[in-house]
């Protein structure tokens, strides 16, 4: 089903707090493998969320779809898996939660792929998260995504700290560092962030923002 561990729909404002969601598989596209959350606005709160798989378009932590909204706070979010175009910790798709204070680390595995997927209209905000060791980037805004990332530190991931494939309200504050890639990458003029501000980069192998596809600066 599309959420393995818990699914929660139908406009809710479901409290999920201080459980354990481990080892669950959603079976179907555009689920989530531990938390699953359509048209509706839960509070997910200190919560550990570990070993879930989800398949391609989905989260393999947590998945919001279709208008959702709610709070994800304090969680540790970890070791989760996907198929190819999914998010192994949390996929944002045509919804506006605030994604605050939680731990999105993975493992470097080939399946680990992205920390956070934001898409399709999807405007978030992701504030003092850690978001770390993924096998591709850290977080990934494509197909018209939007939203506010401040105040994280993004490190460690194979590719890119945040790839730009749409553009962003802000990027401020945070530390971008150690990731395989540039620390921020855009891929075409257009997906400038309408704000980019006292971020700190550093020891990003390809360099510190690659800025409209073509321009390298900043190593």
């Amino acid at each position: 089903n599309t959420g393995a561990g818990i699914h929660i729909s139908g406009g809710s404002g479901l409290t999920i707090r201080n459980n354990i969601i481990k080892d669950n598989s959603s079976s179907h596209s555009y689920g989530g493998g531990g938390i699953y959350i359509n048209s509706s606005s839960p509070q997910i709160l200190n919560n550990e969320i570990y070993n879930n798989v989800a398949r391609s378009d989905g989260g393999g932590g947590i998945c919001f779809k279709d208008n959702s909204a709610g709070y994800v706070q304090f969680n540790r979010i970890y070791n989760n898996n996907n198929s190819t175009d999914a998010a192994s910790g949390i996929m944002i798709d045509n919804s506006d939660p605030v994604i605050i204070n939680n731990e999105i680390v993975n493992d470097l595995s080939f399946s680990s792929r992205t920390g956070i997927i934001i898409r399709n209209t999807a405007n978030p905000l992701i504030k003092n998260n850690v978001v770390s060791k993924h096998y591709e980037s850290g977080i990934l805004v494509e197909d018209n995504g939007s939203g506010d990332i401040i105040n994280n530190t993004i490190t460690h991931n194979r590719e890119h700290g945040i790839f730009l494939v749409a553009d962003v309200d802000s990027i401020i504050n945070n530390i971008i560092s150690f990731n395989g890639g540039y620390g921020v990458r855009e891929t075409i003029i257009s997906y400038d962030p309408s704000v980019c501000n006292y971020n700190l980069f550093y020891d990003n192998s390809s360099g510190c923002y690659y800025d409209e596809g073509n321009i390298p600066y900043g190593t």
